[in-house]
């Protein structure tokens, strides 16, 4: 990244946090968004996603009056239509029309979706709409309509497992915790269980750690093919996989570049999670939620959209499903029958709670591997706990196994090795 689109993603990353959480740019700095709005080196979809922030959110009266005195010569052609509202084709009205506060339709959204996806669209109007809908905030409607073109245009594979579990954790990963989910996987899969993790490289905004950063530095295959993940489920050896999500969306999959060049989270950050590429007989979906509104949105959203017997809601570390050692974890468990909302402690499977973990800023992927490798093969350290404390958890919340069965099965798993060779008999 050339030092000055560095400059304009650091501003985009003060102004357009979101509502509750932007901060107002200063003089100066608004001084220095005049240059980079005309310099060449920066992407067209980071200044339109930034002014779109400017112009949605909370404004100061530095931050109106710089939009009062913005000529034409300072913005690129293409973002004129932003400052004068004066919209040239459909998707600039639609782009007016959020930035408005204005929900969109049903039929607003059934013809936006497929220039949304649309290769020849380009990259600064689907940021324009992606960040106008986050930061008006996206109603159900939006939110499930978008899930439904995506798993319309999705690729699976039905395969003859009786339970498959779904790890589903953001893609943009973890940057101030070890990320252990894969290790989980392994051992859920000793106890005979199989288990599908799914990813991309990498993606804004964290770009931290993730499934197939992890796996890369293992030397694992990434880039398995559907039937290759397929297979592996059903290898008794093994019966966990990753799946790349090129895949099976390799729609949501082209617009990795566009998401680094918008640098926020859009809703594309919640809903690709929750793809479950690979189903078998029974399928159980784990998943996570960041902020607090987004909790009634998946409780809703999944029964309604995916085929699953069992959902597993939880707020965990950095927002994922990593239940933390350090505190009580909140989770909802959704099932044919009901609901449970409650909290799982480690103190339930026999685990002392550890005073606070303070966050690491310093963690890789291969610090992570590392950690997770020594937690299966010393059957020790607070790593080791984790690993077993989440996946105990896992089995009883779904109700798998007892909470005792689920304590004898994990720990059978992880000191005969057997957790240990199932991660070694992955690709």
């Amino acid at each position: 990244m050339n030092n000055e689109q560095s400059q304009l993603v650091a501003l985009l990353k003060i102004k357009g946090t979101g509502p509750t959480m932007s901060k107002h740019l200063t003089q100066k700095q608004l001084e220095s968004l005049k240059h980079l709005l005309k310099s060449n080196h920066c992407f067209l979809a980071t200044k339109a996603t930034l002014l779109i922030a400017i112009l949605m959110l909370e404004k100061t009266t530095n931050e109106a009056l710089w939009l009062d005195h913005i000529k034409q010569d300072i913005l690129p052609n293409e973002l004129h239509f932003l400052i004068h509202q004066k919209p040239s084709n459909p998707l600039e009205e639609v782009v007016i029309h959020l930035l408005k506060h204005q929900d969109l339709s049903e039929k607003q959204l059934h013809e936006l979706l497929p220039q949304l996806f649309d290769t020849l669209t380009p990259l600064y109007l689907k940021g324009c709409i992606l960040e106008g809908l986050r930061l008006k905030r996206e109603t159900f409607l939006e939110n499930k309509t978008i899930f439904d073109y995506i798993l319309k245009h999705a690729i699976y594979e039905k395969t003859q497992e009786n339970v498959v579990i779904d790890l589903a954790n953001a893609y943009d990963g973890f940057n101030r915790t070890i990320f252990f989910t894969p290790f989980v996987a392994a051992v859920l899969s000793a106890c005979g269980y199989s288990c599908v993790l799914h990813s991309i490289d990498e993606v804004s905004p964290k770009k931290g750690i993730n499934a197939f950063k992890l796996l890369q530095a293992a030397n694992k295959d990434v880039f398995l093919s559907l039937d290759e993940a397929k297979q592996e489920l059903s290898n008794p050896k093994c019966k966990w996989t990753f799946v790349h999500q090129k895949h099976y969306s390799p729609e949501l999959a082209q617009l990795q570049s566009l998401r680094t060049q918008m640098v926020k989270r859009p809703c594309l950050t919640t809903l690709e999670k929750l793809v479950f590429p690979l189903r078998g007989k029974e399928n159980l979906l784990i998943t996570s939620y960041t902020h607090p509104p987004y909790k009634p949105l998946l409780k809703t959203l999944i029964p309604e959209c995916l085929p699953t017997q069992k959902t597993l809601i939880v707020r965990g570390q950095e927002g994922s499903i990593q239940l933390g050692l350090d505190r009580k974890t909140p989770f909802v468990l959704i099932s044919e029958k009901d609901n449970i909302e409650n909290f799982v402690r480690p103190s339930d499977f026999g685990f002392e709670e550890i005073p606070t973990i303070e966050p690491n800023k310093d963690i890789n992927a291969e610090f992570c591997l590392k950690e997770g490798l020594q937690a299966l093969e010393k059957t020790t350290g607070l790593v080791f706990k984790a690993i077993a404390y989440n996946a105990m958890a896992y089995l009883h919340l779904l109700g798998l196994e007892t909470k005792e069965t689920s304590k004898q099965k994990v720990l059978d798993a992880l000191h005969t090795k057997e957790a240990l060779a199932h991660w070694n008999n992955k690709k």
